[in-house]
């Protein structure tokens, strides 16, 4: 779990999502270790956000309605399957933006939670979405004449 800038928690009051014995426990974050290697949002492909989405859902629905309550699960589930149906998946780079855009959307969420809104994850902003897209693109066009360039000096 992240806390906010400015939020008035220590951390011995935040939890974390460990599992021993085959079981979902929370444990205070400083009872927790942490993994060796952790890599961010953007390193993944969208085939491994979508595998960590499976477990993510699997481990919100054991933990049950006192944490998660069903519209929130389902609310989760839609989110992820309308991505997976986007039709920018099938563009240049659209898996990249994907990956970028549930990163962004689900960290604006906890916001939002930690502010007292609320944020309808089903609701994708394909504006947003495209505009990721196209910073990718220009990201990767700019690595690209990098790569060229170096070759010639």
């Amino acid at each position: 779990m992240c806390a906010g800038e400015g939020a008035r928690t220590s951390t011995t009051e935040t939890l974390g999502i460990t599992s021993e014995n085959g079981r979902i426990a929370l444990q205070t974050i400083v009872a927790v270790r942490p993994l060796k290697e952790i890599w961010t949002d953007k390193q993944l492909s969208w085939g491994e956000v979508s595998q960590a989405r499976h477990t993510l859902l699997r481990i919100m629905e054991k933990a049950g309605e006192a944490i998660w309550d069903q519209e929130l699960l389902d609310s989760f589930t839609d989110f992820f399957t309308g991505l997976d149906e986007n039709q920018i998946r099938e563009e240049l780079y659209g898996d990249e933006a994907i990956v970028e855009y549930q990163a962004w959307a689900r960290r604006e969420w906890h916001n939002m939670q930690l502010s007292g809104e609320g944020m309808n994850l089903v609701i994708i902003n394909n504006t947003l979405l495209k505009n990721i897209q196209q910073e990718i693109m220009i990201e990767k066009g700019a690595e690209s004449i990098h790569e060229v360039s170096g070759l010639h000096n």
